[in-house]
This record gives C-alpha cells, sequence and structure tokens, in this order.
C-alpha cells in the first residue's frame, strides 16, 4: 500500500470515527483481506471484505475469525471522551 492510499484510507477513518464517536459507536475499516464477525446482538454472522466498515455499538461483545489463508489488515478506532482519561499518556 502506498502512503496515498494510506492517507485516503486514514482520512475516511477518521471521518467515520468523528460521527461514529458522537453515536458511541466504534468504527473498524478493513484495509484488506476477509474477516467474520460474530457479535452478541447478531444472530447471524458478518462476513467484511476489503474496504467495509464495521460499526461496534457500545455494550457488543463482539469477536473475529479470519478463515482464509490471507492475513487480514484492520483499522480499528477507539474514541472516548475526555472525561474519562485517567493518566496524562492516554490521550
Amino acid at each position: 500500500m502506498n502512503s496515498n492510499t494510506i492517507a485516503a484510507v486514514l482520512a475516511a477513518v477518521f471521518s467515520l470515527a468523528a460521527t461514529a464517536a458522537q453515536a458511541g459507536e466504534c468504527p473498524i475499516y478493513i484495509v484488506s483481506g476477509e474477516i467474520i464477525e460474530y457479535a452478541s446482538n447478531c444472530a447471524v454472522p458478518t462476513v467484511h471484505k476489503t474496504g467495509d466498515v464495521a460499526r461496534e455499538a457500545r455494550g457488543t461483545s463482539p469477536w473475529w475469525q479470519n478463515t482464509g489463508r490471507q492475513a487480514v489488515e484492520l483499522i480499528a478506532v477507539d474514541i472516548f471522551p475526555p472525561q474519562m482519561k485517567k493518566e496524562d499518556h492516554m490521550m
């Protein structure tokens, strides 16, 4: 992946993160590969492919499984409100 592609992906992820933070979600961008998401709030697993964005809602217990031979690259963004800061090095 070249630097222009990385910059575009990060810009998209941070844009999603800003919107998701207001909704109490954690966006996960699938950079490459295919992965299966299992979640406590969903009876059927979800297959995510390159370019997809998964949104984990607060209170969900998810787990992920890569059943393929190719490595999966993800970018996950957790956003915490300032009042959750416990130590100076955290944010």
